[in-house]
């Protein structure tokens, strides 16, 4: 039996394939996605998502066999794009490298006010709703990752894991709500959240959350070096660790 797993990295997309019995890797491609979009503002970190859907639709054939049983999709969090009612998108892909949230808005800046950061998907959607930048037909938010699982399931509304819905900023992950009025739903769990060619794709997860339970035991320690940087552990309560 196999498992396909794709990852919506910053630079890259990433396919994988690989034996879920003993985990041995069976096939892997890396593409350069060249998905990001020059912009006269120097703020703006953005992606054609349309680009990176296209890879998504080229490659992901060549993975498939009678042998696989599950799709896996992760990718890179904190940033958003917007869809309409009907599932589709209708805006480009706000990285997490988008500094809107650090302009100035009243005596501080967006995210600032907002208590969180630039990049972050709330931040970028605030500065958004306050500069008229949402698309009047915008129905809700979510990571391209979420939007790629909604892609190959044909699906109309996305389905949110709480790794991805945290990664959007104010959010009380103590008692599982955003702190803001935000039109943003979540599962908290692991889901089948459609069919691709009658196979199971799963709710996407952050890429650092994939990573984190790709790697580690219970008390290993992950340290992780790529376009950011993280250092992981697991924890059995909420724990608030300020920026090393």
């Amino acid at each position: 039996m196999k498992a396909i797993g794709i990852d919506i990295g910053t630079t890259s997309i990433c396919f994988v394939t690989i034996d879920i019995n003993n985990g041995n890797i069976i096939k892997s491609k890396t593409i350069n996605s060249n998905a990001f979009i020059n912009s006269n503002k120097k703020y703006e970190r953005i992606q054609s998502v349309n680009k990176i859907i296209k890879i998504i639709d080229d490659e992901i054939t060549d993975f498939i066999d009678r042998e696989v049983e599950v799709i896996g999709v992760t990718g890179q969090m904190h940033g958003i794009l917007y869809v309409d009612k009907e599932g589709k998108a209708v805006s480009d892909l706000y990285t997490w490298q988008d500094k809107r949230g650090d302009e100035p808005y009243l005596d501080t800046t967006y995210a600032k006010f907002l208590n969180s950061y630039s990049g972050y998907g709330c931040v970028s959607d605030f500065y958004n709703k306050i500069n008229n930048l949402i698309p009047k037909n915008a129905e809700t938010f979510c990571t391209i990752h979420d939007y790629v699982v909604m892609h190959l399931c044909n699906n109309k509304r996305p389905l949110i894991h709480i790794s991805n819905a945290c990664s959007f900023g104010c959010f009380d992950l103590k008692n599982k709500k955003y702190n803001i009025d935000v039109n943003v739903e979540f599962v908290d769990g692991y889901y089948i959240a459609g069919y691709y060619k009658g196979i199971p794709v799963s709710v996407a997860i952050g890429d650092n959350q994939a990573s984190v339970l790709s790697s580690i035991c219970e008390e290993d320690v992950l340290i992780n070096i790529g376009t950011g940087s993280q250092v992981s552990l697991i924890s059995n309560r909420e724990v608030d660790v300020p920026n090393i």
